[in-house]
């Protein structure tokens, strides 16, 4: 929840979530700061759900490892996979590759993360994974 504060003639709102680092930024007018800390709860409970648009909003660690998937509308576009999630994101969209929206999906090891890579690559066929269908996805059909 958000708390909002008179600070000096401005008006501060604080957002505190569990596992996730506090945010907070001062605005003049308490409508303002009522209304950003609406816009940043939405963000992140719209993350938490795996519905979220922008990567740089996270709910987990950082070095959260597993596989994603980049969407254009709710077509698939890309499969990947790394053991820095929100890094990678960061690096497609700094690459500009058509998406707007992604989905993760955490996994324990390296192993798990390739196995799964392999049957979402198999099963969605993204137009922009060019190498087409890893070996392990034919041994896992």
């Amino acid at each position: 929840m958000a708390s909002i504060t008179q600070v000096r003639g401005k008006w501060r709102a604080q957002l505190r979530i569990a596992g996730m680092k506090s945010r907070c930024a001062t605005f003049p007018s308490e409508e303002l700061a009522r209304e950003w800390a609406q816009k940043e709860e939405r963000a992140v409970r719209a993350a938490k759900r795996g519905t979220m648009l922008d990567p740089s909003i996270r709910p987990f660690n950082y070095q959260q490892a597993g596989v994603y998937a980049l969407f254009r509308g709710a077509e698939v576009q890309y499969i990947g996979r790394s053991v820095h999630v929100y890094r990678r994101l960061n690096d497609h969209d700094r690459k500009s590759k058509d998406w707007d929206g992604f989905r993760i999906w955490p996994c324990r090891d390296s192993i798990e993360a390739a196995q799964l890579e392999s049957k979402l690559i198999a099963k969605y066929r993204p137009p922009l994974n060019k190498a087409g269908i890893p070996p392990l996805a034919v041994e896992n059909l």
